[in-house]
C-alpha cells in the first residue's frame, strides 16, 4: 500500500494526517498532496481533481444541512417559507439572526481552502515541461487552477464584502485578501477594496480563458469561464463587458436547452445547456445535496423550505420548469409544493445530483440585462427570448414587445423563474440595491395558507447583506477585520 501523507490548510487550523491509499483518491477537505504530487503529469492532474472536488465540500455543494450553496441564498432571500413539518434547519439565515458566532455558510474557510490548492498547482507549475512537451496540457492545468482560484475569491468577496453595483461607495470599501501563492501559515488582513478584488478576479479569469482547453461540463472551459466572465462583469456594472463575454460563451458552445432537455438536467440524465457543474460521485461520498430542501418518509416528503406561494403562482402550468422544480404532495395531512429539483437520479441515491454551477440559461439572461442597462432593448429581448422559448409551450416570439419597466421586470421575473434554488437570488437582490419583501398574508401549504412568514423584511441598506466573516478566523488571525454591524 501506498503511503500519501496531506497538509492539512484552513483559517483556524494547522495539522498533519495521513491516510494509506492504493490509488490516488480526491484529498480530504482542506487538503493538499504532500508527497509526490509534484513529480509526474498524473500528480498534477491528480492535484487539479482535488481542487474540483473541494467543491463538494460545505460551503458550497455539501451533504445537505445549513451550509449548502443550493440553499442558504434562496433562504436569505424571498423565495422560500419554513415548513413547519421540517427540522428546522438554517434558521439563523431564514430569520436574518446570524453573526460572528453563527455564520450561515462556511465559504470563508472553504474559498480559501480551494485558492490553497489552486496556488499549490500554480506556484509549481514550471515543473510540467519536466513531464510533457505538449504546451497545451500545461496551459490547460494552469488555465483551470487560475479559473479556480478566481471563483473561490469572486463568491468570497460577494458574500463578505458589498457589490460594485450595490451602493456608489461599494467599490472603494473593505474588500478580502487575495491569496495568489502557496503560504498556508501567511496570516492576513483584509488587504484590499472590492474594486481591487474584482480586478484580481478578472484577471485570473481571463487569462484563464485563453488557456484552458477543456470540453467536458466536469472541467471549466471556455464557455463555461467566459459565462463566469459574464457574471462578474455584470456585478460589476460593466455592461458592455458582460455583453462580450456572453458573446464569447456563447460562441464556444453555451447553448440554452430545450424544452425536451431541461427536466433530465435535474435527475443528471443530462447536462444540456450546463457550462460548468461539480461532478457527485461515490469516491467523493456521494453527497446528499437534496436533503438540504427535503427528505423521504416512507410514501411522503419532509421539506425543509417550499416556495412562497406568491413565487410558486408565477410559474404557468405551460412552464416545463414547473414540474422540473415541483412537486404537490401531502405531507402529514397538509398539501405543500415541494422543491424536488435535487431529488436525485433517476438511479440512485436521494437528493445525490451534481451541483450545477453555471448554465447557458444565465449567460443569455446576463447579456440580456446587460443589453438593457445599455439601452439596447431589442438585443434584449432576442436573448431573453432565447430562454422563454425553451421554457414555455405557448411562447410566441413575435408577441414579444416589452420595453422600458415591462422589459426590465420581465428579465428579472425570468432570471428569478430560472435560477431559483441554485444560488443566485440573493445575490441578484444585492446587487441591484433591492430590498427582501416577503408576503406577511400567505403561508406554506399548497394553497398559500397556513401559517404566514414573521419575517417580512429586510432592507436593501442592512448589514446583514454583508455575511459576517467568522469569529473563530478572526480569534486565530486578529489582522482581519470584522464587518460593519457585528
Amino acid at each position: 500500500m501506498k503511503k500519501i501523507t496531506y497538509l492539512i490548510v484552513s483559517i483556524t487550523m494547522l495539522f498533519l494526517t495521513s491516510c494509506e491509499e492504493e490509488d490516488f483518491v480526491v484529498p480530504p477537505s482542506g487538503a493538499i498532496l504532500e508527497d509526490d504530487a509534484l513529480s509526474n503529469l498524473q500528480g498534477f492532474e491528480s492535484l487539479l481533481r482535488g481542487a474540483y472536488g473541494k467543491f463538494l465540500a460545505s460551503g458550497y455543494y455539501g451533504s445537505g444541512d445549513n451550509s449548502d450553496w443550493v440553499v442558504v441564498w434562496d433562504v436569505i432571500a424571498d423565495n422560500l417559507i419554513q415548513a413547519p413539518v421540517g427540522r428546522s434547519t438554517n434558521l439563523t439565515a431564514y430569520q436574518w439572526a446570524y453573526n460572528a458566532n453563527t455564520t450561515p455558510i462556511p465559504l470563508f474557510y472553504r474559498g480559501y481552502e480551494i485558492a490553497e490548492q489552486a496556488n499549490y498547482i500554480l506556484d509549481n507549475s514550471d515543473l510540467l515541461v519536466n513531464y510533457t512537451s505538449d504546451q497545451a496540457v500545461i496551459d490547460n492545468i494552469v488555465g483551470q487552477a487560475l479559473a479556480i482560484r478566481a471563483i473561490a475569491h469572486f463568491d468570497m468577496v460577494r458574500t463578505f464584502s458589498k457589490i460594485p453595483t450595490q451602493s456608489s461607495d461599494a467599490n472603494s470599501s473593505l474588500g478580502i485578501h487575495y491569496s495568489d501563492v502557496f503560504d498556508p501559515f501567511a496570516v492576513y488582513p483584509r488587504d484590499l477594496t472590492v474594486s481591487e478584488v474584482y480586478q484580481r478576479v478578472l484577471q485570473d479569469l481571463n487569462s484563464a480563458s485563453t488557456l484552458v482547453s477543456e470540453t467536458d461540463a466536469a472541467y471549466l472551459n471556455k464557455a463555461a469561464i467566459y459565462g463566469i466572465l459574464s457574471r462578474v462583469y455584470l456585478h460589476m456594472g460593466d455592461w458592455q463587458a458582460a455583453v462580450s463575454a456572453a458573446e464569447l460563451s456563447i460562441q464556444n458552445g453555451a447553448e440554452v436547452a430545450s424544452m425536451n432537455q431541461f427536466p433530465g438536467i435535474w435527475t443528471d440524465a443530462n447536462s444540456a445547456g450546463v457550462l460548468w457543474k461539480v461532478v457527485n460521485t461515490a469516491v467523493l461520498n456521494d453527497n446528499t445535496i437534496g436533503v438540504a430542501y427535503n427528505q423521504p418518509s416512507g410514501d411522503a416528503i419532509v421539506s425543509e423550505f417550499v416556495p412562497t406561494y406568491d413565487f410558486y403562482s408565477m410559474y404557468t402550468d405551460e412552464d416545463v420548469r414547473k414540474d422540473s422544480y415541483f412537486l404537490t404532495s401531502e405531507t402529514a395531512g397538509d398539501e405543500y409544493n415541494h422543491i424536488i429539483k435535487y431529488a436525485g437520479r433517476a438511479t440512485g441515491n436521494i437528493g445525490v445530483v451534481d451541483g450545477k454551477y453555471i448554465r447557458s440559461a444565465e449567460v443569455y439572461l446576463n447579456k440580456a440585462e446587460a443589453h438593457y442597462e445599455l439601452g439596447q432593448e431589442d438585443l434584449a429581448r432576442e436573448a431573453l427570448n432565447e430562454v422563454r422559448v425553451n421554457r414555455y409551450e405557448d411562447f410566441d416570439v413575435n408577441s414579444s414587445n416589452e420595453t422600458g419597466q415591462i422589459l426590465e421586470d420581465a428579465i428579472q421575473n425570468e432570471r428569478r423563474l430560472e435560477l431559483a434554488f441554485e444560488g443566485d437570488r440573493f445575490f441578484t437582490l444585492k446587487r441591484r440595491g433591492e430590498d427582501v419583501e416577503r408576503s406577511s398574508t400567505t403561508g406554506p401549504f399548497a394553497d398559500g395558507s397556513g401559517v404566514p412568514n414573521a419575517y417580512t423584511y429586510l432592507d436593501s441598506s442592512s448589514h446583514l447583506w454583508q455575511l459576517p466573516i467568522p469569529q473563530d478566523a478572526i480569534n486565530i488571525n486578529p489582522l482581519l477585520e470584522q464587518n460593519a454591524g457585528y
